[in-house]
């Protein structure tokens, strides 16, 4: 009702929000489009005397254009920007934006407060804050739960605790989804995973929970690049809850680099951190503990498996790093170098070609003509570093495809095609057109 959006104004307005910015736009003309405008003059705070530096933005482009075109409710949006205050307290400023509609229903004034909400707003409950009640009474009906029964209880809870940038800014059906969500995580070891876009494309807000006694910093710095590497974050801000609850919750915002528009599923996001959770560092000590026996397998699983970066443990599975940890503990010094050319799967048409060494990465400059006249042509490589004291190791994962056409198999020509390589590289054997022969004919270099 009206009523309701007055009200969450005149809450807001009532040491609630700190008001830092406001502007007021207007829907115009440039040609035969419609585009927000400026109004000259309307700026306040620190949007003052800025009208003109901001450039008409299309209707087609604004998020505002794809709000329901209906209810008093709906005229009031609320985001977060992409600038962070400069004063009161550090973090991006809130967006109040109050829409007003013509004869046919469409925006055509827009008022755009900025601020950040108080301390005090954070601390009200649900059913105290204008708009949010209404979400909140929304999501109680839907559930179909009685108020005073276990779960009813319990999803009240799961609502109250979720953070409050959650309850202003999405809506029912997004609230809905996610309280009903984390309500059937109840008494079940696993994780899961929701995403809501920002209806500007400023950000993405990531909420992720799992069983308490499996969340870590390994944890939760593996799910951070995750999630940053999936959304093309350009900057990250996250928070962690770990309460009386047997479920820990980290709640991620992603701002991806400007002009990205993310493609991403779930399903399979929350699969990933699934398995994140599952420890694959355990998998890993289990996988080396079965090739090398428990005393050399935990001894190396401690020493080097903690050393591995968070990008490499989201993309490889813990029984190749298995083999890697090996490579790297048989290195005896920085000139040694470890090769490995494999297929991933029987019958993959395409191999891989490994190279683990000290120091700094063999340049693509420097590796694509070797391989080239080896008979192989790069696809994509997957450089990672890992520390180790004052050293570094790299890690060098070519995937490759054969340019010449080779009746062996990868057994083979494999310790061939690995001491050509090494040779070449040292400068000890020419890098030339004549080693297609290594693979092509099973010569050695």
């Amino acid at each position: 009702s009206v009523t309701e959006a007055q009200e969450f104004l005149r809450w807001a307005a009532a040491d609630h929000f700190t008001f830092l910015g406001y502007r007021e736009y207007r829907v115009g003309k440039s040609g035969s489009e419609e585009v927000l405008q400026a109004v000259d003059g309307s700026g306040l705070g620190i949007l003052r005397g800025k009208e003109r530096s901001v450039a008409p933005r299309s209707l087609k482009s604004l998020a505002a254009r794809e709000l329901p075109q209906s209810g008093a409710i709906d005229a009031i949006i609320l985001t977060k920007t992409n600038a962070r205050s400069s004063v009161h307290r550090p973090g991006y400023m809130d967006y109040i934006g109050v829409l007003e509609f013509d004869a046919k229903g469409l925006p055509v004034i827009e008022r755009r407060f900025l601020g950040l909400f108080t301390s005090g707003a954070y601390a009200r409950r649900p059913w105290e804050i204008p708009l949010v009640r209404r979400k909140f009474e929304a999501v109680m009906d839907r559930s179909g739960l009685r108020a005073d029964s276990h779960s009813g209880k319990n999803l009240r809870h799961i609502l109250e605790s979720l953070p409050r940038d959650e309850l202003f800014q999405a809506n029912e059906d997004e609230l809905f989804a996610t309280a009903m969500g984390v309500l059937g995580l109840q008494g079940r070891a696993r994780a899961r995973l929701f995403v809501r876009g920002d209806k500007y494309g400023r950000f993405f807000s990531c909420l992720v929970f799992m069983p308490r006694d499996r969340f870590t910093a390994d944890a939760r710095e593996r799910i951070e690049w995750l999630l940053r590497d999936t959304f093309h974050g350009e900057r990250m801000d996250s928070t962690i809850s770990v309460g009386e609850s047997a479920l820990a919750r980290l709640h991620l915002i992603v701002r991806p680099k400007p002009g990205e528009k993310p493609e991403y599923d779930t399903a399979q996001l929350e699969d990933r951190i699934g398995q994140i959770v599952r420890n694959w560092r355990d998998s890993l000590r289990d996988e080396l503990v079965r090739k090398l026996g428990e005393e050399k397998g935990i001894k190396l699983a401690s020493r080097l498996g903690k050393a591995l970066p968070a990008g490499y443990i989201e993309e490889v599975s813990a029984e190749a790093a298995a083999a890697d940890v090996e490579a790297i503990a048989g290195l005896r010094d920085a000139d040694d170098l470890h090769l490995s050319l494999y297929r991933t799967r029987p019958g993959d048409g395409n191999l891989h070609f490994k190279l683990v060494r000290y120091g700094e990465p063999i340049s693509l400059s420097d590796s694509l003509p070797m391989l080239e006249n080896m008979g192989l042509r790069i696809l994509s490589e997957h450089p990672y570093e890992m520390k180790l004291g004052d050293s570094a190791v790299v890690i060098q994962d070519f995937e490759v495809q054969p340019a010449v056409r080779f009746g062996f198999d990868i057994e083979q020509v494999r310790d061939a095609f690995q001491s050509s390589f090494e040779r070449i590289w040292r400068g000890q054997a020419e890098s030339d057109g004549l080693n297609k022969l290594i693979l092509g004919a099973n010569m050695d270099w």
